[in-house]
């Protein structure tokens, strides 16, 4: 027969096991006041304590190791970090929890919420303490299952350097509810001002639960931080009353089906390459509830986004996409709605506002002619062709203004200004939307007056095809139009855009030649994630620089989901496209290598 007894025990533990886990970031505060009840526990320390950490019960004194198999807590706490079972102390004013041992090294020792890297820290009164005599630092695991409570008990300590200051505190850990309390006595301060760090951090620096002064509102008006470096003033007059408890209640679990409300895009499109925010909203949530990112660009078929296991991702997109998130709570998903973000056509995504220039009658002068030799595209005594103040040109995709261009094949481009110029093209190869430096020609620093200047462009191997731009500047001589100036905002001369369409002859399918690969993430760091297409079971794939030099090539075998992980080796930081080559199609993508 089941006893009301042994029920509740059950219920607590099925609590407790859903709530490992939970951000500390959602933890509930509430601020209370209680009657102080000092402990006789386990002494660690003694007068001379200073700097210390306690991670081992066989070192009463602690010492400089910041990690070992801890101290037992006496039950299951369930934290960010899971099911812990032990704790480590800072003689600092905090302490730091784990399972089958803890870890306290930190950034910022002194005030440890602020690290960097997390660590799953619990701090209620932290600083650069120091005991002194009459100090104590003690433990004790209180009561009995289901209700035991941890305590760590801080006893006459003091600002390291100091006299005259009493700190006596309590950091408690409850069984089954996971709640943490910090309860503060009888306290002093000397003249000298400081502060303290009062919360909590989880496994990670962007979690986080901290408490922070308001406006000399002490410590009973203190508010959410929003940084994790916020903290605590601690002066003569603002000083935790004797009794103050700051509770922080771990949330309840999560319910199964949980409820996935829906996706929301920072954008409804982006250009090439530029990355949108995808967040969750409307949705349920509590400790043991998992998030997992998906994409698709059909709608129909999804895959997993390698990594985006939170409320929120960002990424750059190769193609319209729809993303979705789905929530698993005991067992049971859901995917939420999804969010469209459209892919803009490069074309509509370069610099086209604040160019300036200035080419009016008697000023400086105006580019005259533009012509690919081979191509429709000649535009002979153009003229000033933009409006006074505003000398920029956007050439209509049509008859002598645009020109068709083959991989691989090389052109010459021919400009001519009708003054002494400094002559600069950009053609936007990758189609990402942007002129790049590598995108640059240099066809003059001094032009002769009406005399053409050339130069010869190679279209690369790997471009994708499709619509792309080329922009042509001039501007006074002595004045810059470098690789970086392709939006620099000029006083002289004027710009012309043209619509170029790329093409590439070599392809196996044709109707296939826009089709991009599926690479995350982007960029990335050692390794680069690859999506074989559901068709594609042998190939090649390679990576090329922009200009078209192969670097990595491997023969590749679809195995299981066709998720191929491609090691990036001594790939120096930048940006490469990737090839895949089979005997279905060509499909390509461009990302980045970026290491720091």
């Amino acid at each position: 027969m089941i006893t009301s007894r042994l029920r509740l025990l059950l219920a607590v533990l099925l609590l407790t096991g859903l709530q490992a886990g939970a951000q500390v970031s959602t933890y509930l505060f509430v601020q209370d006041s209680t009657t102080y009840s000092p402990i006789n526990g386990t002494v660690i320390g003694d007068s001379l304590t200073d700097d210390q950490y306690f991670v081992d019960t066989a070192s009463p004194l602690g010492g400089p190791l910041t990690s070992g198999p801890g101290i037992p807590i006496g039950f299951t706490f369930g934290y960010a970090a899971g099911n812990c079972d032990v704790f480590g102390i800072s003689a600092n004013g905090w302490i730091g929890i784990g399972s089958g041992s803890v870890n306290l090294s930190n950034t910022a020792p002194y005030f440890p919420l602020s690290t960097t890297a997390g660590g799953n820290i619990i701090a209620g009164f932290a600083r650069n303490l120091a005991a002194q005599d009459g100090s104590r630092l003690e433990y004790a695991t209180l009561g009995t299952a289901p209700d035991r409570v941890l305590v760590v008990q801080w006893t006459n300590y003091r600002k390291r350097g100091n006299v005259g200051d009493v700190f006596n505190f309590q950091i408690r850990l409850y069984e089954g509810s996971n709640n943490i309390e910090f309860v503060y006595g009888q306290n002093s301060c000397n003249i000298n001002s400081s502060f303290v760090q009062v919360g909590m951090i989880g496994g990670n620096s962007n979690d986080f639960n901290v408490r922070a002064s308001l406006g000399g509102g002490g410590w009973t008006g203190t508010v959410s931080g929003v940084l994790n470096s916020a903290t605590v003033t601690l002066n003569q007059s603002e000083l935790p009353p004797d009794g103050l408890v700051f509770r922080f209640g771990a949330p309840p679990p999560c319910t199964a089906p949980p409820v996935a409300g829906n996706a929301s895009a920072s954008a409804v499109s982006v250009c090439p390459n530029n990355f949108v925010t995808v967040t969750l909203q409307n949705f349920s949530s509590g400790p043991g509830q998992s998030y997992q990112w998906e994409s698709s660009t059909d709608n129909l078929n999804w895959s997993p986004i390698v990594g985006a296991i939170s409320t929120a991702w960002n990424q750059t997109l190769l193609a319209t996409t729809w993303f979705r998130c789905v929530l698993t709570c005991d067992g049971q998903s859901a995917a939420s709605t999804a969010a469209m973000v459209e892919l803009n056509e490069p074309t509509l995504c370069y610099c086209t506002t604040n160019l300036g220039g200035n080419c009016d009658p008697g000023s400086y002068g105006f580019i005259d002619l533009v012509k690919i030799t081979g191509t429709p595209l000649i535009n002979d005594n153009s003229g000033c062709t933009g409006t006074i103040g505003l000398y920029y040109t956007d050439y209509p995709d049509t008859g002598n203004y645009t020109a068709t261009l083959l991989a691989g094949s090389s052109y010459t481009l021919t400009v001519r200004s009708s003054f002494n110029a400094n002559e600069s093209v950009w053609i936007d190869w990758d189609r990402n939307g942007t002129f790049d430096v590598t995108e640059w020609y240099d066809l003059s620093r001094s032009a002769t007056p009406n005399v053409a200047d050339s130069v010869t462009i190679t279209v690369p191997g790997w471009i994708i095809p499709g619509r792309t731009k080329m922009r042509v500047r001039n501007r006074l001589a002595s004045a810059p139009n470098s690789a970086i100036d392709a939006c620099t905002q000029m006083a002289s001369g004027e710009t012309e855009d043209y619509t170029l369409t790329l093409e590439d002859p070599t392809r196996l399918h044709p109707t296939a030649t826009a089709q991009l690969l599926t690479v995350f993430p982007n960029p990335a760091r050692d390794v680069l994630f690859v999506q074989l297409p559901e068709q594609v079971f042998t190939g090649i794939l390679s990576v090329t620089d922009l200009s078209g030099r192969m670097l990595l090539s491997n023969a590749i075998r679809r195995k299981g989901d066709g998720l191929y992980h491609l090691n990036l080796g001594d790939l120096p930081d930048g940006w490469y496209i990737l090839h895949l080559q089979s005997s279905y199609e060509h499909r390509v993508s461009r990302f980045a290598r970026i290491r720091e």
